[in-house]
């Protein structure tokens, strides 16, 4: 029994200075540098990489000489390197806390920086183990600093702003957000092409408006809203949307703007091929949508006639979008970031392989048999509007 107690003892007293020591390393929260948000430009010099974070500020913290001004919820530091990891050095160097990415969800990609090619940051962000591959990823119409540096007007800092306009992009299908894993593995797929949203600065006035084209490792052109929209069809993203369009009703005799929401919606693309040299695409849109609100005001809004008129008016709208993004797939970029490729290369993997390579080549001349079909399924709370009309 004294010897149980004996050895007792003495494992307590090994495992005492372990524990004694656990916090020996321990660094104070404000001593930490925590990234919300990363901004990579381009700039002309020995040091061409311009690196931008922006880190939480502990509360009450006035600003402290050499990052922006004011009393604010964040600090900006932007440092210069030859690549970005050597930026990232220079910034640990001159930053008065220990800088950590793993908080980070957005990364900014100035234009110009975009244009000139993205090999070798797009190396960093893969090898960095702490930056986070869920982030956000997308282009400054001007330069991801002052993108960055911008107040968006909620007294939030600018990162989080912009990581939460993203999610809702997502949800309402206004945009078409990609996040650093998701660009990357279509950079390195068949087509070797991605679309990221661009955000640009207009005053005070931030918005996205527009989506950045990239193929290989530049990007090559911008893709506007409708034709971004289009694109989210042809990806069955669609979870919202929003269509407004002229339309006439009984006893009109002018034609009335109407607003029909889609709820969701769904594509289907099939691939036939031949064996020698045509490729045809079938694509199914199938869509739910609900009337959200009208200029119509007779007595009787809507009748099931009127309702089938509605929906061939949406289809041949949403058509005409779908397209035009198709159009300029083929015959503007010449470059596949529809994603037939995948839709190719699973049917007929057997044929890839003798026609794969020459992809670039093939697509332009591809054959598109689209069709989208919408059903109305509801009107609202109403079928009758409050003012009728004389």
């Amino acid at each position: 029994m004294k010897w149980a107690k004996k050895m007792l003892l003495f494992v307590l007293l090994m495992t005492l200075p372990v524990t004694l020591g656990g916090c020996w390393d321990n660094i104070e929260v404000r001593e930490l540098g925590v990234v919300m948000g990363i901004g990579l430009d381009y700039e002309e010099g020995e040091e061409p990489i311009q690196l931008t974070l922006q880190m939480v500020a502990p509360s009450g913290k006035q600003s402290e000489e050499g990052q922006s001004g004011g009393n604010k919820k964040y600090e900006t530091y932007t440092v210069h390197g030859q690549t970005v990891f050597d930026a990232y050095q220079n910034m640990q160097k001159t930053s008065p806390k220990r800088t950590v990415l793993p908080h980070s969800k957005l990364v900014v990609i100035g234009k110009k920086l975009a244009e000139q090619g993205l090999t070798e940051v797009s190396d960093f962000l893969v090898r960095e183990r702490e930056v986070r591959p869920t982030s956000w990823i997308v282009v400054s119409d001007s330069t991801a600093r002052e993108i960055l540096e911008s107040e968006l007007g909620t007294g939030s800092i600018p990162a989080a702003g912009l990581v939460t306009m993203q999610e809702n992009f997502l949800r309402s299908s206004t945009g078409n957000p990609i996040n650093l894993i998701q660009f990357f593995m279509r950079m390195q797929g068949d087509a070797k092409a991605a679309v990221t949203p661009i955000i640009k600065k207009t005053g005070e006035h931030i918005q996205f408006e527009q989506s950045a084209l990239f193929r290989r490792d530049r990007m090559i052109g911008t893709l506007s809203l409708n034709e971004t929209r289009g694109l989210m069809w042809l990806e069955s993203k669609v979870e919202s949307g929003n269509v407004t369009l002229p339309f006439q009703n009984e006893g009109v005799k002018l034609q009335k703007n109407v607003s029909v929401e889609i709820s969701r919606g769904h594509t289907n693309i099939t691939p036939h091929f031949d064996g020698r040299d045509e490729i045809t695409m079938d694509i199914r849109c199938k869509g739910w949508a609900q009337i959200r609100d009208t200029e119509l005001a007779n007595k009787i809004l809507f009748s099931s006639q009127q309702i089938e008129r509605l929906e061939t008016a949406v289809e041949t709208q949403l058509e005409e979008r779908i397209q035009h993004t198709i159009d300029i797939a083929r015959q503007k970029y010449k470059t596949d970031f529809l994603g037939f490729n995948n839709k190719f290369h699973n049917r007929y993997p057997q044929a890839w392989k003798s026609i794969g390579k020459d992809w670039d080549e093939i697509f332009p001349s591809i054959r598109t048999n689209l069709a989208v079909d919408i059903e109305i399924v509801r009107q609202g709370i109403t079928k009758n509007p409050p003012v009728n009309e004389d």
